[in-house]
């Protein structure tokens, strides 16, 4: 889970880390957030 914010980050820095406390791989969280999308858009 995160915080919902946004960072732009450029493409060769791999991990996303947030103030919050996040911290992940940008591929896997980007692969979250498309799956997100398309559950929402099914459920629509």
């Amino acid at each position: 889970m995160n915080c919902g914010a946004t960072h732009d980050m450029p493409l060769n820095k791999r991990v996303f880390k947030c103030g919050c406390g996040v911290e992940e791989n940008r591929d896997i969280h980007a692969a979250q957030n498309i799956l997100r999308q398309a559950y929402i858009e099914i459920a629509a």
